[in-house]
């Protein structure tokens, strides 16, 4: 026989501190982001990619470099990005639970930790989200919001809110569970480069050498040179600082949309690093 239990809601794990959960949830998106920075860098370490060139006759002559990669970006890191967003977003949402349920038990399945872009929206958004939680909290939690941040003038605007990491996380989240694998590209950050001519070079003149993603046979720095003979070669010198990077479209509604590339490791060190932060407020709050 079934025996009716009443409505309110009870923590299952009721013997334990009220941010158990949340806790476990962050260590185990910290360990997730340990472990695919250890395989980033012995990926790195490896040397995958490498630059050759070769000579276009044209009209007008030029001589080309581009890059060949000789391993291809893992595709299991897409799934590593996930599992770290999941942890992270799961913790937001278990802290929402936590309190709402300490101020009255009304917490349901729409219970969640809002983050939100724009202050015109939070009223709405905290009350569907975290309406039943205590003024104090709510106001703990709003602190938090994206649109809090400010540029490097100290104006508040949509795309310094975007670039707050709640804001990226949500968006990183959202992506990995209802569209696709995240992208997680190789990218030039720096490089310092000289030109040498090998052979059968009259002159040249270089031009700036491609920065952003690295693509496999994607062009890296195009040369105009003036040949004298058959065969013309230059070589690269060069010495770079490549990151793996992640990418993501945020949607501006019928004005468009930006394409967001940032590094891996620092974004989601700045999702983890506010994420704790939030967490050492709220156990101020249940001591």
């Amino acid at each position: 026989m079934f025996r009716r239990v009443p409505a309110q809601r009870v923590p299952l794990h009721g013997h334990l501190h009220k941010l158990h959960g949340v806790r476990l949830k962050l260590n185990r998106a910290q360990t997730h982001a340990h472990a695919l920075n250890r395989e980033i860098d012995a990926w790195l370490g490896q040397h995958p990619y490498g630059v050759f060139g070769e000579y276009e006759p044209g009209p007008p002559e030029q001589y080309v470099f581009r890059v060949r990669f000789l391993d291809p970006i893992p595709p299991e890191w897409a799934i590593a990005v996930g599992d770290i967003v999941h942890n992270a977003r799961s913790a937001l949402d278990h802290l929402a639970y936590v309190v709402v349920l300490d101020n009255n038990g009304g917490a349901d399945e729409r219970t969640q930790f809002p983050v939100t872009l724009s202050p015109f929206d939070w009223t709405s958004q905290s009350r569907g989200c975290i309406g039943n939680a205590s003024a104090r909290h709510i106001e703990l939690i709003e602190g938090f919001q994206p649109y809090n941040r400010t540029d490097l003038y100290g104006w508040h605007s949509f795309y310094s809110s975007i670039d707050d990491p709640l804001a990226m996380l949500t968006r990183l989240s959202n992506i990995d569970k209802h569209s696709v694998l995240h992208a997680t590209p190789a990218a030039i950050t720096h490089i310092r480069y000289a030109v040498v001519p090998v052979r059968d070079i009259k002159k040249f003149s270089t031009t700036e050498v491609q920065d952003g993603v690295l693509v496999d046979g994607g062009e890296l720095l195009r040369v105009a040179i003036e040949s004298k003979g058959p065969n013309p070669e230059l070589k690269l010198q060069r010495s770079e600082t490549v990151e793996i990077g992640v990418q993501y479209r945020v949607d501006f509604g019928k004005d468009g949309y930006v394409l967001q590339s940032k590094s891996l490791k620092e974004t989601v060190e700045a999702i983890l690093a506010r994420l704790w932060e939030i967490f050492e407020v709220f156990v101020g709050e249940f001591r």
